[in-house]
């Protein structure tokens, strides 16, 4: 006997975003004890999968081509952090192995994209880069980032995982001139302005309690307004920003400003050297 379920949706949207036209096929097979898996993506995006189900042991095969899924996709999912994306991905992932721990293993094509990083008010861009990703590791190798006036930056390393769980930064940012800011105060009352750096950021340890090592130097055009707390934000806040008086210090000199903090839910470690 032949079990088949199809689920066809025409023009599936999310939040505006427009998905595309999906297609899921599934056939089960009595005598072999497995489901053959189909997904098809169609017009907005473009993707196809296919692949099988072991019912009794458990083991799952899934060959994904992904020819082209417009970043913009992705934005109602990410609309804390992300806005008027552009560009595509595209690339091929292979999935094998027991459901609850798979093996996957393929690449990620970047082809023009760019996107708003909210936090900032800063249009970043990629031209084009490719990003291999395996059961341990998430290899960025060198992504090249360009700001709004085409100043460059390099993001470079690994993000080690063990099959997707209890992952871990081993990353490094350079830039000898970058935009990090652009925002006012209606963006963020507490700082805004804009922000120029020369800067280089080693990221490493666990996603949840990562270590930030940061080294930057302000740039000209760089004006940046922190505004006074209230005596409750203070209470809150003293912990981590430290107020000095720079006629304290030799003209020639660096400091260097050393916190470890702790916010819930996310904390981290972090050195500055200013």
């Amino acid at each position: 006997p032949r079990i088949q379920a199809d689920i066809d949706i025409d023009r599936l949207r999310y939040q505006q975003q427009e998905i595309g036209n999906l297609s899921l096929e599934a056939t089960q097979f009595g005598d072999r004890k497995a489901t053959s898996i189909r997904v098809n993506l169609s017009g907005a995006n473009r993707l196809e999968a296919k692949g099988s189900y072991a019912d009794q042991t458990g083991l799952i095969e899934l060959r994904a081509d992904l020819q082209e899924l417009a970043l913009a996709t992705l934005d109602p999912f990410l609309e804390e952090y992300l806005d008027g994306s552009a560009g595509t991905l595209s690339g091929n992932i292979l999935v094998d192995g027991p459901v609850g721990k798979p093996t996957v293993r393929g690449s990620i094509r970047l082809q023009n994209v760019s996107t708003l990083v909210k936090l900032a008010n800063t249009r970043y861009a990629v031209a084009d880069h490719t990003i291999e990703l395996d059961e341990r590791k998430i290899d960025l190798g060198n992504l090249k980032l360009v700001d709004p006036e085409d100043r460059q930056a390099s993001l470079s390393g690994l993000i080690r995982h063990d099959h997707f769980t209890r992952p871990e930064f081993d990353l490094n940012f350079r830039t000898d001139a970058f935009q990090f800011l652009h925002t006012q105060a209606k963006d963020n009352p507490l700082y805004y302005g804009d922000l120029f750096l020369r800067s280089t950021v080693a990221i490493r340890g666990p996603v949840d309690r990562p270590t930030i090592e940061i080294d930057a130097a302000t740039l000209p055009r760089s004006q940046l307004t922190v505004q006074p707390f209230t005596e409750e934000q203070m209470l809150t806040q003293e912990d981590y920003i430290v107020f000095a008086n720079p006629a304290d210090y030799h003209p020639d000199s660096l400091y260097q400003i050393e916190r470890n903090i702790s916010t819930a839910p996310n904390p981290f470690d972090l050195t500055l050297n200013l």
